[in-house]
C-alpha cells in the first residue's frame, strides 16, 4: 500500500474527529465534569450532566485542554474545545464542537482501543454531527466505529509494510514530519 492511498492525515499518524454540537454547546464549566470534577471557577449548568457521565472516560486537563493519559502520565487522546472551527484555550465557551486527536504513529497498537471506546462514547452520549479528519467529513454515528477502523487498520497495515511499529522511536519520528 502506497501512502498516497491513505486519507492526508494518516500519512503522519493523525486521527481527528469532531463533534459538532447540533443544539446550544458546553460552557467551559460543563465540559470540565469531564474530569470527574467540577472546576471551580467555572460552575456547570444544566448540560453538564452528560459529561459527568463521560467521566469514566479518564479525561484530566492537560495544558490548556483535556486528556485522557496512559500509565506514565503521557496524554495519549487530547480533547480540544473548539469555537468556529478552531481550538480554542482560556475561553469559557460556549463552545460550538469538541475535536478529538490521537496520534496512530506516536502511541503504541495497545491505545488504539482507547481513542475508539472515547469517541463511541461521545456520539453515543452528546447530540452532535461527527466530522472525520482535516477535511471535516461527515460521518453517521452509526458508522463513526466502523469507519475509524477501517482507516486506522488501512494505516497500519501500510507502516507494517514499511517495517514500522506504532510508538517506536522510527514512528514517532515520522508522526513529527
Amino acid at each position: 500500500m502506497d501512502a498516497s492511498d491513505l486519507p492526508g492525515e494518516l500519512v503522519n499518524g493523525e486521527v481527528s474527529v469532531v463533534f459538532q454540537f447540533k443544539d446550544g454547546g458546553p460552557s467551559f464549566g460543563d465540559l470540565f465534569l469531564i474530569t470527574g470534577e467540577a472546576h471551580p471557577h467555572f460552575p456547570s449548568t444544566a448540560a453538564g450532566a452528560a459529561y459527568k457521565h463521560l467521566s469514566s472516560l479518564g479525561f484530566r486537563q492537560a495544558d490548556d485542554y483535556f486528556a485522557v493519559c496512559d500509565e506514565d502520565g503521557e496524554p495519549t487522546v487530547w480533547l480540544y474545545p473548539m469555537i468556529d472551527g478552531y481550538p480554542v484555550y482560556h475561553h469559557s465557551g460556549p463552545f460550538h464542537a469538541i475535536q478529538i486527536d490521537f496520534n496512530l504513529l506516536s502511541q503504541a497498537k495497545s491505545e488504539i482501543g482507547i481513542f475508539l471506546s472515547v469517541i463511541e462514547r461521545i456520539s453515543q452520549t452528546l447530540d452532535v454531527n461527527v466530522l472525520w479528519g482535516d477535511a471535516r467529513e461527515p460521518v453517521a454515528k452509526e458508522a463513526l466505529v466502523p469507519t475509524v477502523k477501517s482507516r486506522i487498520g488501512a494505516a497500519l497495515q501500510h507502516w507494517s509494510e514499511q517495517g514500522i511499529e506504532p510508538g517506536s522511536d522510527e514512528a514517532r519520528d515520522i508522526s513529527l514530519e
